[in-house]
């Protein structure tokens, strides 16, 4: 498909549109790939052995929650510039004699304050970098919506002889024309000298290696075309069903922990708003799960409409439960916060691993906490500890027990407070997509959603 070039009056930049991911037909060399920095020490070889083999040209590195230990990584052949003071940084690679600098940034999805102001940095970034005096390749990738989001009409609004590539395409083409490996990255800002490099570039972004994840109706809409083009795929593109429900899982599972990894010091929040916050994030995986069961039930439709949504209900949910399911959906949707974590503990506390109920919530002196206030509190405390694991293997219950298990390491002294096999318990039952409490989770999570 040959790309349309749209000219901006008086702006001196260049839309170039792919609505969809175009074949590459001029060899890997002419590929891109998006690494992620953190973590990069433990799969340095893996990198090393694939940037051997394929000889990308340009990798651009995701810098989120970049450690100092990072900063000596080294790529034999390239070389690698960091600045680390903000979202977007400052770096460069060298290959063949030639040196190409780019800059990658990140928008966060969830968090206004922290939009605005990786907007403004990347915004002061543009309007010191004069792209016609430098006569070696300069390129900037970065995750947000042109059309439609601040950043991009403040770029467009000043008058930086710049040229946007745009390679977000639509959610389909998130494995791209039956090519189960690659996906798109949202746009690619560069000077003449680097447009060469990435005229028909995609980007390899690896589940395991990347912090940027995709929706699961993503996934889900293209199962279809995996299972189709399974048989004709070659052994390197090939993606297994079982990987792409293995992927369903884990972005699920991602997903309900990471809008709290970012909450405030909870000894400063009241009650009802601790309460707040994990009702809405509930909500996010309520819909993450129902997407996810709407595709096991419905294995031929991949979009879930109303319909499908009266089907499952009707399906799933047997006369003598609508009304305690009815009844924590309304729980739920009052915010109240009390009888939020007491519908919350109960879930817990009905388990198909054990029988046992919660353990007693206590100060570290081991006195019982009483107040449902501080209860609630302390059990938000540790969801946050949990949550706010920087060792880039959040998504693995065992890590967590790993890290926060140990006494002398554990900031909440948990081992006294709540049993790790409660954690356990909890953990697995949401990494199985299986309901902690019977079918309560499971079933209130498609209510939810049909309300």
């Amino acid at each position: 498909m040959r790309a349309a070039i749209v000219s901006l009056k008086d702006k001196g930049i260049h839309l170039m549109k792919y609505p969809r991911i175009r074949k590459v037909k001029s060899g890997l060399s002419d590929r891109l790939v998006s690494l992620i920095i953190r973590g990069f020490r433990g799969k340095h070889l893996e990198f090393f052995e694939m940037l051997k083999k394929l000889h990308h040209k340009v990798v651009m590195v995701q810098e989120t929650l970049v450690k100092k230990k990072d900063w000596a990584v080294t790529i034999p052949g390239y070389e690698v510039f960091h600045d680390c003071a903000r979202e977007g940084s400052n770096q460069g690679m060298y290959l063949d004699e030639q040196t190409i600098k780019f800059m990658s940034f990140y928008l966060p999805c969830n968090f206004t304050t922290e939009r605005a102001s990786t907007k403004g940095k990347l915004l002061e970034i543009l309007q010191t970098w004069n792209f016609d005096k430098l006569e070696e390749p300069y390129i900037i990738s970065g995750d947000f919506n042109m059309s439609n989001s601040a950043l991009g009409f403040l770029l467009k609004s000043q008058n930086t002889g710049y040229s946007f590539v745009d390679f977000s395409g639509s959610s389909k083409s998130f494995f791209g024309n039956g090519d189960l490996t690659w996906s798109s990255i949202d746009h690619i800002i560069a000077n003449e000298a680097a447009k060469r490099l990435f005229s028909n570039a995609r980007v390899n972004r690896g589940y395991n290696i990347s912090d940027h994840w995709p929706i699961l109706g993503s996934l889900l809409s293209s199962r279809k075309r995996a299972h189709k083009n399974m048989s004709t795929a070659s052994l390197r593109n090939r993606l297994a069903p079982g990987r792409l429900d293995s992927m369903q899982k884990e972005i699920c599972y991602h997903n309900f922990w990471a809008p709290l990894a970012n909450l405030e010091d909870t000894s400063t929040m009241e009650a009802d708003e601790i309460a707040a916050i994990f009702v809405e994030t509930s909500k996010k995986i309520a819909v993450d799960l129902t997407l996810y069961k709407a595709s096991n039930c419905k294995p031929k439709r991949f979009y879930l409409t109303p319909s499908i949504l009266k089907e499952i209900r009707a399906k799933d949910l047997a006369a003598a439960e609508r009304h305690k399911v009815t009844k924590s959906a309304k729980i739920v949707a009052s915010q109240n916060g009390r009888e939020h974590w007491k519908w919350v503990r109960r879930l817990l506390s009905e388990s198909l691993y054990t029988n046992n109920k919660l353990s007693a919530i206590k100060y570290e002196t081991g006195n019982l906490l009483t107040s449902p206030d501080k209860v609630m509190l302390r059990w938000s405390e540790f969801y946050t500890a949990l949550s706010s694991d920087s060792t880039g293997n959040s998504r693995s219950p065992a890590r967590w027990i790993e890290v926060l298990g140990n006494k002398k390491d554990n900031p909440l002294n948990i081992n006294q407070d709540i049993s790790w096999d409660e954690v356990r318990m909890v953990l697995m039952s949401l990494t199985l997509h299986k309901a902690p409490g019977r079918r309560c989770i499971r079933i209130w999570m498609v209510q939810c959603t049909i309300q």
